[in-house]
């Protein structure tokens, strides 16, 4: 197991539940005590191109800074040294008329940034708006992932399919998100006995599991 790398991503989908609206004493707690595990990267939160947090959309009243992860927030936490720093976007928050606005004014040249890594969640529909997006972010030096959603509704093809775009766009990285919870080991067995034949390298694949069948673990495995 010595080429598998761990990223735990505990505020950026931990922040489900308080509206990102961590305060920066619990971020460096748990950044403190994160930096003592083998963990390998560290995903502290979303980079929305939002202008209104604090204000939040309709029935939120709060929405904290972890949902947008400023550059001004992230300098002001305690980083661990010998750990890889991310945030997750989502596909569809850099698609369209702003897209290359909302790129340039999130992420500068990662030279200037104490994020280094930048996770993609996509929907397969968007795959290809996906190279865009990876191209820009490459170009700025940033290591970048894949994360396609939704994957077990999707046939093995579909996957593939989503993969072989991803990868031709120059990630360095490419997931599966069991964002529904409900797959098996048997399931992402057979995805990934698919996806080696098609000579796809699973040195480069990544797992997000859920454990809403209590298979978490198993899937990972």
């Amino acid at each position: 197991m010595d080429n598998v790398k761990i990223l735990d991503c505990t505020l950026r989908d931990g922040g489900y539940y308080n509206n990102w609206d961590f305060s920066k004493k619990f971020a460096n707690r748990y950044l403190n005590v994160i930096s003592k595990t083998s963990v390998n990267t560290i995903e502290i939160g979303f980079r929305k191109p939002i202008n209104n947090i604090g204000a939040g959309p309709s029935g939120l009243k709060k929405i904290g800074n972890f949902l947008d992860t400023k550059e001004t927030l992230v300098s002001k936490l305690f980083i661990p040294k010998q750990k890889t720093i991310a945030v997750m976007i989502d596909l569809s928050d850099y698609i369209g008329k702003d897209s290359y606005k909302n790129l340039r004014n999130n992420f500068k040249n990662s030279k200037r940034s104490r994020v280094k890594f930048v996770r993609i969640a996509c929907n397969v529909e968007d795959k290809y708006r996906l190279p865009k997006v990876v191209k820009y972010l490459k170009k700025q030096k940033y290591i970048v992932g894949a994360n396609l959603m939704k994957f077990t509704i999707l046939s093995n093809n579909e996957i593939y399919s989503f993969f072989k775009v991803a990868q031709k766009s120059g990630v360095d990285y490419m997931y599966l998100a069991d964002s529904f919870g409900n797959c098996v080991p048997k399931k992402i067995n057979n995805i990934c006995r698919y996806l080696n034949k098609k000579g796809f390298n699973l040195n480069k694949f990544g797992f997000h599991s859920h454990d809403n069948t209590g298979n978490a673990l198993k899937n990972t495995i």
